[in-house]
């Protein structure tokens, strides 16, 4: 008979030396592949972020402008516990507003007399009465806003990515347990 299989059984000893071994490669490369992960998921976050129209006024002149603030505040960071790496997301404190709906409420002036803003898509009788689009009330209704779950969509757009670079790290310690020289590259 020809023998076309072999098993071959590693001793709990052999398992404890490689286990011995990889543990110290454990703690870093955790962190790595956290930070790698962190690094995808960023950009898509940063990529699917909205990008609010912001105008200025000086005098009777409007300029718009595209302040990319939640865009750019976003951020990440690692912390290694004790049997885990965390990865949390920071960003600024507005993003609860963008992400979740807000109701309809009241805006009142605080520290003026008056709110003054451009209004876009003011009626032709307010355009009138004040001469242009540039308003001035004491208080506004604010229609609110719808939510925008840009953050889900972000996940999405990178959850096979992150997902195949758990897969690679898994394998790696894997590789590294059966014996081969699995090396950890994030």
């Amino acid at each position: 008979m020809a023998n076309f299989i072999t098993w071959e059984f590693v001793g709990t000893n052999e398992i404890v030396r490689r286990l011995e071994r990889i543990i110290p490669q454990l703690a870093p490369a955790n962190r790595d592949l956290a930070r790698t992960a962190g690094r995808i998921i960023l950009m898509a976050l940063r990529k699917e972020a909205p990008v609010g129209t912001h105008y200025i006024i000086s005098g009777d002149q409007v300029t718009a402008t595209y302040p990319e603030t939640l865009k750019k505040s976003l951020i990440y960071r690692t912390y290694a516990k004790k049997d885990y790496v965390e990865l949390k997301f920071y960003a600024a404190e507005h993003v609860k507003y963008v992400i979740n709906k807000t109701r309809p409420h009241w805006i009142r002036a605080k520290n003026a007399n008056f709110l003054r803003f451009y209004w876009p898509g003011a009626p032709p009788e307010l355009v009138e009465k004040f001469g242009g689009n540039i308003m001035y009330f004491k208080q506004v209704w604010h229609p609110g806003t719808k939510a925008n779950p840009f953050h889900e969509r972000a996940f999405k757009s990178v959850q096979t990515e992150v997902e195949n670079l758990m897969t690679q790290y898994g394998a790696t310690i894997i590789e590294t347990l059966e014996g081969r020289q699995g090396r950890f590259f994030f």
